[in-house]
């Protein structure tokens, strides 16, 4: 799973398997058959809801020619 933002909340965890040197997202990998407790990740989405609801809601500017 893709945590797009994922570097603005905390693992306490550990999960989080990769991106850690990347400035915004973070990834959570598990293999079939991997105990997981759903507590972290839905802890993990619901702090970045409210960021992600925010960014869709903001205008995107059009640059250049329409698409034909």
């Amino acid at each position: 799973m893709l945590l797009y933002d994922g570097a603005i909340v905390a693992d306490p965890e550990g999960i989080m398997t990769g991106g850690h040197a990347n400035t915004t997202a973070r990834m959570i990998a598990l293999k079939q058959g991997d105990p997981v407790s759903a507590t972290p990740p839905l802890v993990m989405l619901r702090e970045l809801n409210p960021n992600n609801c925010a960014r869709a809601r903001r205008k995107i500017k059009k640059t250049g020619p329409p698409a034909s």
